[in-house]
């Protein structure tokens, strides 16, 4: 079964058939795109609901969402498509900040996390090399200033950083020039910069407060790749 619904005017995909519900988020810089695979793979046992987040398309208007309202958005959906039951959380990349969030603001609603492409619990206390953080910097800040030059030259610096970064096609993609997916110029930087940094920072902020007072306790299973 597939189905299709507007919640705060973001498109949410429904598919699937089954007791639980899967609540898919992508990260950056995809689309709900990111999880075809999967759906196929869940779909028989699960009620599989994704979209793209707030912010990130193209063909909506385009504005910054504060981290109160991208999990205020979540609660809604939960509501929406799994009145008075748990969702399972299924995250990728910086998915996993505003899925994280949502869930220590609404741990009742949540019965199972699981995060793709993110770094488990200990990853704050691992150290970090000049040349890892200059690796970092070196493609968000190309990816950055793409955004901001936009159009023809963003489009071309955005696809050279693909080229360089060996990113995968998707079917029907000969060249990095005809995959829309990997092209950070067209996804809305300062938006993922205001959701997710505050989330990071929050965390960051106040260790203590997050090991004692927000700790998980639903099952949790964090993998990378």
């Amino acid at each position: 079964m597939s189905n299709v619904l507007s919640t705060r005017d973001v498109d949410i995909l429904i598919e699937g058939d089954g007791a639980e519900t899967i609540l898919m988020v992508h990260g950056w810089p995809d689309t709900y795109r990111l999880w075809d695979a999967q759906v196929q793979f869940f779909k028989e046992h699960y009620r599989c609901v994704r979209f793209t987040l707030p912010g990130f398309d193209v063909a909506r208007a385009r504005r910054a969402y504060s981290l109160d309202e991208v999990t205020f958005f979540f609660k809604q959906l939960v509501e929406e498509v799994a009145p008075r039951q748990k969702v399972i959380l299924m995250a990728h990349d910086w998915g996993c900040a505003f899925s994280y969030e949502f869930y220590m603001r609404n741990p009742q609603m949540v019965s199972r996390i699981i995060g793709v492409d993110v770094g488990d619990r200990t990853s704050l206390q691992q150290s970090r090399t000049l040349r890892d953080w200059m690796m970092v910097f070196a493609y968000q800040g190309w990816l950055a200033l793409a955004w901001v030059i936009g159009r023809r030259i963003g489009d071309w610096m955005t696809r050279f950083m693909a080229r360089v970064l060996r990113c995968p096609l998707t079917a029907g993609a000969h060249r990095v020039a005809d995959e829309l997916s990997v092209l950070h110029a067209l996804v809305r930087w300062p938006e993922i910069l205001s959701q997710a940094g505050a989330a990071v920072y929050s965390d960051l902020s106040n260790p203590v407060h997050l090991r004692q007072s927000q700790a998980v306790h639903v099952p949790c299973e964090e993998m990378g790749g």
